[in-house]
């Protein structure tokens, strides 16, 4: 879906004809036509009933052209805001949470991309390393534990938890949550991806004194790998991976005056900032 799509499917919503609206958009009728079906199809949903002659809004066109006209009209701001800077916004360069595939964050980045034509390059720097480079303006934003950090604003994102990760087959997948003494015996998988203290210092809160044999690897894929081949566990946030069939997340049971969870938001800096960063800072609110 682009911001192109809506446009048109807006005229044609508006003259219920196909060769009208490619008229006032001095497109063909085919590819007028063309690109409605496409969104469509993206959108799983039929939008118009083609009649003989004679098109109307299906009730899932009506709903469309409310989002539609709501998403245009905002982007024609934002794009006129941004062409009133002194210079074309920079591209938006993203350190990451984890997980470059985190969902719906991710998706909305591809859409931002897709609607303002700003290209976004994703850096695997993780933790307090990539806020370093926030602040040094090697990065335009950071996805990251919200934390309070000189300089840096926060836009929160999503919520996320600390979970034991376990392999599909394990029994202990069934259970409502998992305290300590139930991973007795088990290979503790540790990652060390993540370059802060942030996930250890809640992972001692939650194993405490005990001792597990453990296992040191360098990325998220050798944890999914090593979890397969062991009986074994390892303690991530949520988000570390997507739903599958080969490993399974099970909540803990962590002390009442402790807390596994903490909120992910999108760091930026509080002062000179790019016009890309107001940019998708007003997309992501107007979408929320």
């Amino acid at each position: 879906m682009n911001i192109r799509e809506l446009q048109v499917f807006l005229q044609v919503a508006r003259d219920l004809n196909f060769t009208k609206a490619a008229q006032k958009l001095f497109m063909t009728q085919p590819a007028v036509s063309g690109q409605v079906a496409h969104l469509e199809r993206e959108l799983g949903q039929k939008l118009l009933n083609r009649q003989y002659h004679r098109l109307t809004l299906t009730a899932a066109g009506q709903e469309t052209v409310r989002y539609a006209q709501t998403v245009v009209n905002a982007t024609e701001g934002l794009l006129k805001d941004l062409h009133q800077q002194p210079a074309k916004p920079a591209a938006l360069m993203i350190g990451l949470y984890l997980n470059e595939e985190l969902a719906p964050i991710a998706q909305m980045f591809q859409h931002f991309s897709q609607l303002f034509d700003i290209p976004i390059t994703i850096d695997r720097s993780t933790g307090w390393s990539s806020l370093d480079r926030l602040t040094n303006h090697q990065f335009d934003v950071v996805l990251a534990i919200q934390r309070d950090y000189p300089g840096i604003e926060w836009l929160t994102l999503c919520d996320d938890q600390l979970v034991a990760w376990l392999p599909a087959d394990d029994p202990l997948v069934n259970e409502k949550f998992l305290t300590v003494d139930q991973l007795k015996g088990k290979l503790m998988i540790k990652t060390s991806i993540v370059g802060t203290a942030d996930y250890d210092s809640i992972q001692q809160d939650f194993i405490h004194n005990h001792d597990f044999e453990t296992i040191t690897v360098h990325s998220l894929s050798a944890t999914f790998y090593s979890l397969q081949t062991n009986n074994s566990f390892a303690i991530l946030p949520k988000t570390s991976f997507t739903a599958n069939d080969k490993i399974k997340p099970v909540p803990l049971k962590i002390d009442p005056e402790r807390s596994n969870h903490f909120q992910i938001g999108l760091a930026y800096l509080a002062k000179n900032h790019s016009a890309s960063v107001d940019a998708f800072i007003h997309y992501y609110q107007l979408m929320n």
